[in-house]
C-alpha cells in the first residue's frame, strides 16, 4: 500500500478525494445562493445588505478558489504529469480563473462602500450582473467539463 499504513487509511483518503468534486459543486450552489440574495437586496435598495453580501460572496469565492488551487488543480497537475497537451489546457483554464478573480477583486475594491454603490448605481447594477453571469458560466464549465478530469 505504500504511504497508507492501513486499509482503513487508504479508504479514508480515497473517499475524501472522491468527495472533493461534490464539495466544490456544493460551494458553487452556496455562491449562487449568496449572489441571488444580493440581487434581491439590490432590487429592494437595501444597500447595506448588498455591501455585506458582496463581501460575503467575495470571501466565499476566495475560499473556494483556494481549495480548488490547493486540492483540485494540484491533483490534476500530478495526475496528468507528462501529458503536455492536457497540462497546457489545465494551465489555460487556471489562468482564466485567475483573470476572473482579478476582475472580482477590482469590482469589490471599486464598490467598497454603500456610498460608492449609490454614487455609481447604474454601473454597479450592470457590473454585478456581468460578474454574476461570468461566475455562473465559469461554475457551469467547471462542473460539466473540468471536474470530469479529476
Amino acid at each position: 500500500m505504500g504511504a497508507f499504513t492501513t486499509l482503513k487509511n487508504f479508504f479514508e483518503y480515497r473517499f475524501a478525494s472522491d468527495r472533493l468534486v461534490d464539495e466544490l459543486i456544493s460551494e458553487h450552489k452556496a455562491l449562487i445562493a449568496i449572489y441571488n440574495k444580493l440581487h434581491a437586496k439590490l432590487l429592494n435598495n437595501d444597500f447595506e445588505s448588498v455591501l455585506t453580501l458582496l463581501n460575503k460572496l467575495f470571501l466565499q469565492y476566495k475560499k473556494h478558489v483556494l481549495r480548488e488551487d490547493s486540492l483540485f488543480y494540484a491533483k490534476l497537475f500530478k495526475k496528468y504529469k507528462g501529458y503536455d497537451t492536457i497540462i497546457h489546457g489545465i494551465k489555460e483554464v487556471r489562468e482564466e480563473l485567475n483573470d476572473l478573480t482579478m476582475k472580482f477583486e477590482r469590482f469589490v475594491a471599486l464598490y467598497s462602500s454603500v456610498e460608492a454603490i449609490k454614487n455609481k448605481l447604474r454601473a454597479f447594477v450592470n457590473d454585478i450582473e456581468h460578474l454574476g453571469e461570468a461566475l455562473k458560466e465559469r461554475m457551469e464549465f467547471e462542473e460539466k467539463r473540468l471536474y470530469i478530469l479529476y
